[in-house]
């Protein structure tokens, strides 16, 4: 068949027409003559029409119309055919139809769904490719697509044995990406794969890649793609990371060997202005892998979407931040209760200044009109621990996370916090501590957190509540020193308890509060993490105010034990000096008795 190229137009059409066209028929040439053709003749032509219809509209138009009349006609290799050319013509208009020409692609589908049994995987896959085109361009022929697809499926795996590995391949990317998940096709698929001589790691990236659009999940198919990816995958190019970065975070696979590998080569790879770095990077965060802060550098902050914003909006660089809440400023107004939650885990990395009170500001503005359901009432209460209390008391945050911060922080009572040592008179500090440590009262106390410990999984909400508050965890590691513990910081921990009481407890990760308390007063440990500094001068943590308020209402004082100040003091009569100095935390501000 002579070619001709799209530019020729209508008169290089009828010359071609009147010099090569086969046909009984014999008229002008012209486009009234298409009309009477035959179903063979209409396939004969069908390729130099489709190019030269770029030119001239009519020349198309004519020949839809006369293929639609006659689809029942078209035998099944001609309509194999018929749909190339046609996907030939709308190549160049990135598959968007024509509205004259939605029934006749409709009555195509329809009359291949009737011929697919007797189709090869090979031409399965070009069907479903090309009618994927469509389907993604044009919602319209959506429900013809299904019965078409439903019908390719059962056929391909009739015929899987003549497939290849390329075929396999680009019969699921064509399923995926209109959104359909037939899992009796992929789990079919799937076993080739694992099988298949021919399938090299090009083959099952593109595979996995196209099973994670629709989130099917095959655990020995990643096993298998990850000792490939392991063993061949030289990654030297980020576009190969981040392929494979979607495909684990969708699919929610991280074995630890797997993680390690792709933060090492993440860690080596530099950035490529053709790779969208922050959605490589979202991925990333998925899969909890750290993204070196030269690679966020080229998230191009500026131009990410509303959702790519936020979920990234944690681990972006504070060195950025007036760029970061510019870009907040866009979207704030339409942010869910989680984006929001995630704005303010930026800002707990940014300065403390004016501009980052006023940006915490607005998104207070917005989550007060949220319904935060309890995990995110937590989630918040977590996140405010980090923030400036007078920003919280100013934007009347503090009733969202009083009650929540109160339940984790505090024992049920005064009296059951472990290591309660009596606060020590003028006979000496290191008396009462030693004895505490030697007699069985500390034991006694210690049980409490041996038996919450047990069976701790068993236990309701209220009773872990008890026993977190039994184990309060300290901020920073146990201070070690030769000699005696209290006497050099305010803290136990469960290590130090087994060796006194010689029980295991299984607690090895807490650190245990001890308060000191008189019959007006509790001295509660301190430690760095217990001040926020702001450009307008140091504050106390809410957890801490809010612990004064909870002693308040039980009638005690409270005071803070520095540590940083109490591991310097030179001996016990420079301790002894230090405990009846300490000022009185009072926060009249943090009144919570009507919450």
């Amino acid at each position: 068949m002579a070619h001709i190229t799209p530019f020729c137009g209508y008169r290089a059409f009828a010359k071609w027409f009147k010099r090569h066209m086969a046909t009984t028929v014999l008229l002008k040439g012209d486009i009234e003559s298409i009309p009477q053709l035959s179903p063979k003749q209409l396939v004969k032509i069908s390729q130099d029409v489709s190019k030269c219809a770029n030119n001239d509209i009519k020349l198309w138009i004519t020949f839809s119309a006369t293929c639609e009349r006659s689809m029942s006609l078209f035998e099944a290799k001609d309509v194999i055919k018929l749909t190339a050319a046609i996907d030939t013509f709308y190549r160049n208009l990135d598959y968007y139809l024509r509205s004259q020409d939605v029934p006749m692609l409709c009555n195509l589908i329809d009359r291949l769904s009737e011929c697919c049994q007797g189709y090869s995987c090979q031409q399965l896959s070009e069907i479903s490719m090309v009618i994927s085109e469509f389907a993604l361009a044009n919602r319209c022929i959506y429900d013809n697509c299904m019965n078409l697809f439903a019908k390719v499926a059962v056929a391909f795996c009739i015929r899987i044995a003549e497939a290849d590995a390329g075929i396999v391949t680009r019969t699921a990317v064509a399923f995926s990406r209109i959104g359909i998940l037939d899992e009796s096709l992929f789990d079919v698929l799937s076993q080739y794969i694992l099988k298949a001589p021919d399938v090299k790691l090009g083959h099952v990236r593109s595979a996995l890649a196209a099973f994670a659009l629709v989130d099917y999940r095959n655990e020995t198919l990643l096993e298998f793609a990850t000792n490939l990816f392991l063993e061949h995958s030289a990654l030297d190019n980020i576009n190969d990371l981040a392929i494979w970065a979607f495909i684990f975070s969708k699919l929610n696979y991280s074995p630890q060997k797997l993680l390690l590998h792709l933060q090492e080569k993440i860690n080596k790879l530099s950035p490529d202005p053709r790779v969208d770095v922050a959605t490589l990077c979202s991925h990333f965060v998925d899969l909890g892998i750290t993204i070196p802060e030269t690679l966020l550098l080229h998230a191009h902050v500026d131009e990410l979407d509303k959702d790519t914003l936020f979920h990234l909006a944690p681990i972006l660089p504070c060195l950025e931040y007036e760029r970061v809440l510019s870009a907040f400023s866009k979207f704030i107004n339409l942010a869910s209760a989680q984006q929001l939650l995630q704005g303010l885990k930026f800002l707990q990395k940014c300065p403390f200044n004016d501009k980052t009170a006023e940006a915490f500001s607005t998104i207070a503005v917005h989550l007060k009109t949220k319904d935060l359901h309890q995990d995110q009432r937590q989630r918040l209460a977590n996140i405010l621990s980090k923030f400036p209390p007078s920003w919280i008391v100013k934007n009347n945050l503090l009733a969202l996370v009083a009650k929540v911060i109160l339940n984790e922080l505090v024992p049920p009572a005064t009296d059951d916090v472990v290591a309660n040592v009596e606060w020590p008179g003028a006979s000496g500090l290191m008396k009462p501590f030693k004895e505490a440590m030697e007699n069985d009262w500390l034991a006694d106390n210690i049980n409490k957190v041996i038996n919450w410990d047990a069976g701790a999984h068993n236990k309701t909400r209220e009773e872990r509540r008890k026993f977190n508050g039994l184990t309060h965890a300290c901020t920073l590691p146990p201070h070690k020193v030769n000699g005696h513990y209290l006497s050099r910081a305010p803290a136990i921990t469960c290590s130090q308890i087994e060796s006194l009481v010689n029980v295991p407890t299984g607690l090895h990760e807490h650190g245990i509060k001890v308060l000191f308390k008189t019959e007006e007063s509790v001295a509660v440990a301190g430690y760095p993490s217990d001040v926020i500094e702001t450009d307008h001068g140091p504050e106390e943590s809410l957890h801490l105010l809010l612990l004064a308020e909870h002693f308040r209402k039980l009638g005690y004082k409270m005071k803070v034990l520095w540590y940083s100040e109490w591991r310097n003091l030179p001996n016990d009569e420079a301790r002894i000096k230090h405990l009846q100095n300490l000022p009185t935390i009072s926060s009249p501000q943090f009144n919570t008795d009507n919450l």
